[in-house]
């Protein structure tokens, strides 16, 4: 179909063509009507039209555009998946193709056809192409694997047959129930020219109102854990498309076998079977659905595998150091005299032993779960038991309890220090002995708002602040003091942060010393306070100016220029005692303990804090109340920081400031005091110094408190009686404090150790006087019961030891990220064992950093169920199992034919390659494209050529055939008679 269409650029200019053709013509019509059509006047007037016609489309620009649409030629290639999946509907396939090609215009339209499986495994292009024998799929099967689906290599395949064809419409349609198995169709789909047109249509055996009968697993469940003497349930999901009136399904564990009958409904059934099992350590399930031939299309489904550890009774290793005399129990006689061995009965509890008979080797070691430690003198154990019991934490991931009691704490008199033994360093807390001095360290946290210059007596409440402070600072610092244990010993960390609106570290934490520098400390001190709280600091103007400063001894003193908030008012305050300027700022607790906080932080990481106590002095209400700060006290107590407060000043018990100083003091497991003299303030700060010091033995009744909720220690146990004594720790870093007394001395604590976990109780159960009262009720017993049990491995995940494992096609992938770097010399490997832990392949090492490792592993069987073992392997080539674990076996997702994913998997790759999703056969050709030509005529230059030759054909008509008429027309006399004559 051709199209003519004309364009004008200048249309103002063509209408020129009005006007001229009108004097073109009425000239012509005035002539006589015969005259008219004389050659004389006829041909001037035809020329002159045609002048006007070409001049004015000259003028206006007049292009000429042939548009011609003619029918192309179409090739379509089929893709028809021949796997396995699909040979129930490759009848269907055919007969879809052979609906195209006869509504196909023969002439225009070539066809193709790629059958594939695991690969290509044929191809028929357009030469080869019978649509008369109409049997598209026929293809020799023999030594074809047909057990995959790679749509990948069929799509590529399909792209090489558009090369040599000189088509304009290329068009390739996926037949398939495109489940891929191998390959990414999506990828080869985004790999295809722009001008192929891809689309999908699906196929499946088990669609809705198919008349195939199928019968697949879905799915097995069972719990990943199972305890001994309990009973494993398996879940199996089934599928089927048909009611079947007998499937047998069985279920194989090992020697254990179970099997039963049912009815299979049409969609989804459901069974649970249930057994004990038998066998300790990882087991394999195998389930199997047994129905008649014609009633299941594919057997291959018709198989699932999963996988369960069935835990052994978990055994206690007893170690009672059983130093008393006959007359009093040792704590494991307690415990056996009590309720306690009731609860642990699912347990097997052996010993108690004595310290010299403890396990010689490692190995010996590993026959029990959880080891525990009554009152054990760690240097009555063999000479390697303390390495043994390190490493069987750390690496193996086992469990480690000790009580500790006073055959323990003998060890102080006779010199040996426990710091000696490998266990001290797996213990959660660092314990005190009798000549050994805990570190200790105090923050105190001074307010220097405006609010300071109140008076307090005779002096503003800045100047008792200070007094107080230095006075503390120097106490215990004389020999008299040292003999007496006053004050803060020489050893003693001290350090000093001042507030108002904004903060500052007035002391950064040091030891104390003796008293020449401790004078040194104080003068420092003074400066600092006296600097951050008093205006005079500032030049005239109220800017913030560097000046230097002489004291009284001559000692210069530079200021560092504070940066000050943005409220500063510039209007000077003045203290009401000395009427010296001061600073109006107001009260902002955050970032004041929070310097406290980082300044312990920070020391701790230098050297061990044993004691830490962080002192706030305010006499205001906060102006950042919700700002976080009692977040920051909690994080702090979680670290073993006891934070106290003191309100300064006269002030009502039910004020906002002795409301948020009491939930400072709450949060931080202190006191809170209030203070209205300069000696009282004094005292309260000495006071607050000497408490934190604890002793080797503290005989006293004291109320056990909860600092934590995530141990299993807890578990039944609801309130806490006062127990009469315990033993000085302090908390180790990265420790988890769950039971407490006074201010934050541990009571009980544990942590994760490596793979393990080790707990610690700092009181005496075999001292009737301190905890007898543990053994009187429920609460008391369930909380010694779950001290036996509460660091034992009963997940390898609660160790901090992660593993994951993914199957591909003939490998798996294991990914492990362990709770510690590897030491030099170790290495992660994975083995595949059998049933009985028996090694049946290499060991597979793994590589990987930061605690993160990964491994691939041959697993090429489908459907077996393969064991892997996690070890440590050290230089002298021994093996530390982690954990064990397996990869269930499958059947091939070839024969997945209730999965329906396929129907997306082909509408995403068809919707990327410029196609849909088709459903039927219709409108297929609708999109066909033509052939388009269009051509564009300029006529200016024949235009301007032709006017030029009619200008020349109008000057010769009108002198040379015009003329000679007339001369004709002018004849002689002789003329006129010759010619009359004629007549």
């Amino acid at each position: 179909m051709n199209n003519i269409d004309v364009a004008v650029e200048r249309p103002i200019l063509f209408l020129i063509l009005v006007p001229a053709l009108i004097l073109g013509i009425i000239p012509f019509l005035r002539i006589q009507k015969k005259r008219r059509v004389s050659t004389k006047h006829l041909i001037p007037f035809i020329i002159h039209l045609s002048l006007i016609f070409l001049l004015s489309g000259l003028l206006g620009g007049v292009t000429v555009t042939r548009v011609s649409d003619e029918a192309t030629k179409t090739k379509i290639v089929f893709l028809a998946d021949v796997s396995d999946s699909n040979i129930y509907t490759k009848s269907q396939m055919n007969d879809f193709i052979k609906k195209i090609v006869d509504e196909a215009d023969e002439e225009r339209t070539s066809f193709a056809v790629v059958m594939f499986a695991n690969d290509v495994v044929k191809v028929v292009d357009s030469d080869e192409f019978d649509d008369i024998k109409r049997d598209y799929l026929d293809f020799e099967s023999k030594n074809t694997k047909t057990d995959q689906t790679n749509i990948d290599a069929a799509i590529e395949r399909a792209s090489t047959l558009f090369e040599k064809a000189n088509v304009k419409n290329k068009k390739i349609i996926v037949l398939s129930d495109g489940l891929e198995t191998l390959g990414d169709g999506l990828s080869a789909a985004h790999r295809l020219e722009e001008d192929v047109q891809l689309s999908g249509a699906h196929f499946s055996a088990v669609a809705e109102g198919t008349e195939n009968k199928e019968v697949q697993f879905v799915s097995i469940n069972t719990a990943s854990r199972v305890p001994e003497g309990g009973q494993v349930t398996v879940e199996l999901v089934i599928k089927s498309t048909r009611l079947v009136h007998r499937a047998e399904i069985k279920i194989q564990d090992g020697d254990i076998t179970t099997s039963r009958v049912e009815k299979l409904q049409p969609g989804t059934n459901v069974f649970k079977i249930t057994y004990t099992p038998e066998v300790a350590g990882v087991n394999t399930i195998r389930a199997t659905v047994d129905v008649d031939a014609s009633d299941d299309v594919y057997e291959e489904n018709n198989i699932l595998y999963t996988w369960y550890l069935l835990d052994a009774q978990k055994t206690v290793l007893v170690v009672d150091g059983d130093a008393r005399n006959n007359s009093q129990p040792s704590q494991f006689d307690q415990i056996k005299n009590s309720q306690v061995l009731e609860n642990l009965k699912d347990y097997a509890i052996r010993g108690p032993i004595a310290p010299s008979r403890f396990p010689s080797t490692l190995e010996e070691l590993l026959e029990y779960d959880q080891v525990v430690l009554m009152d054990v003198n760690f240097s009555d154990l063999p000479e390697n038991a303390g390495e043994n019991l390190k490493r069987y934490v750390k690496e193996v991931g086992r469990g480690l309890f000790v009580s500790f009691g006073d055959n323990f704490y003998e060890i102080g008199k006779d010199g040996y220090k426990y710091k000696e033994s490998p266990i001290a360093e797996i213990l959660p807390v660092d314990l005190k002995l009798e000549e050994e001095r805990e570190t200790v360290a105090m923050v105190m946290v001074v307010d220097l708002s405006s609010s300071m210059k109140e008076a307090m007596g005779n002096k503003s409440r800045f100047y008792v602040v200070l007094e107080s402070v230095l006075k503390v600072l120097m106490l215990g610092a004389t020999e008299e003091e040292k003999e007496k244990g006053e004050g803060f010993d020489d050893s003693d960390y001290v350090g000093i942060v001042c507030f108002d609106q904004d903060s500052h570290i007035a002391l950064e934490m040091q030891r104390l010393g003796d008293k020449a520098n401790r004078e040194i400390i104080c003068k420092k001190v003074e400066r600092e306070l006296r600097h951050y709280y008093f205006y005079h600091y500032f030049d005239k103007e109220g800017r913030e100016t560097d000046i230097t400063i002489k004291d009284s001894d001559g000692d210069t003193y530079t200021s560092q220029g504070y940066k000050y908030p943005p409220d500063y008012s510039s209007q000077p305050g003045a203290d009401k005692v000395t009427g010296e300027r001061i600073k109006t700022f107001g009260t902002s607790y955050k970032w004041a303990i929070q310097a406290a906080s980082d300044m312990l932080a920070k020391k701790n990481n230098e050297t061990t804090l044993h004691i830490k106590q962080v002192l706030l002095m305010s006499d205001g209400e906060p102006n950042d109340k919700g700002s976080g700060y009692e977040g920051i006290v909690e994080r702090m107590t979680t670290a073993g920081t006891v934070t106290s407060s003191i309100s300064i000043g006269e002030v009502k018990d039910d004020s906002d400031q002795i409301k948020e100083l009491t939930k400072i003091a709450e949060a931080g497991r202190g006191t809170i005091v209030k203070v209205s003299t300069a000696d009282d303030l004094t005292n309260e700060i000495v006071q607050k110094a000497e408490e934190i010091k604890t002793e080797l033995v503290n005989e006293q009744d004291v109320q056990p408190m909860r600092l934590s909720y995530s141990s299993s220690i807890l578990q039944g146990v609801r309130d806490y009686e006062i127990i009469g004594g315990y033993y000085g720790s302090s908390i180790k870093d990265d420790a988890n404090l769950i039971l407490y007394v006074d201010k934050l001395r541990p009571l009980y604590a544990e942590w994760d150790c490596g793979l393990g976990k080790v707990g610690v109780y700092m009181s005496d159960l075999g001292n009737s006087a301190w905890t007898d009262v543990l053994f009187q009720d429920s609460n008391g017993i369930n909380l010694v019961s779950n001290m036996f049990t509460a660091t034992m491995n009963r997940q390898v995940d609660s160790t901090g030891l992660e593993y994951s494992a993914v199957r591909n096609e003939e490998t798996t992938a294991i990914n492990v990220t362990l709770p510690a770097e590897l030491r030099a010399g170790e290495k992660l490997v994975a083995q595949l064992v059998d049933i009985n832990g028996n090694s049946i392949s290499k060991f597979y090492e793994f590589t990987g950093a930061n605690k993160k490792y990964n491994a691939i592993i041959p697993t090429s069987e489908l459907e077996k169920t393969y064991i892997i073992q996690l070890s440590l392997r050290d230089e002298k080539t021994k093996y530390n199992d982690i954990t064990t674990f397996a990869v269930t076996g499958y059947y091939n997702y070839e024969y997945d034919m209730f999965n329906d994913a396929g129907v997306d998997n082909l509408s995403i790759i068809s919707n990327n390659a410029n196609g849909k999703l088709l459903t039927s056969t219709d409108g297929l050709f609708d999109d066909v494209k033509n052939e388009v030509t269009v051509s564009d005529y300029n006529i200016s230059t024949p235009a301007a050529i032709a006017a030029l030759v009619l200008f020349i054909l109008d000057i010769l008509f009108r002198n040379i055939v015009v003329v000679r008429k007339k001369e004709k027309v002018q004849m002689t006399d002789e003329e006129q008679l010759a010619s009359m004559r004629g007549r």
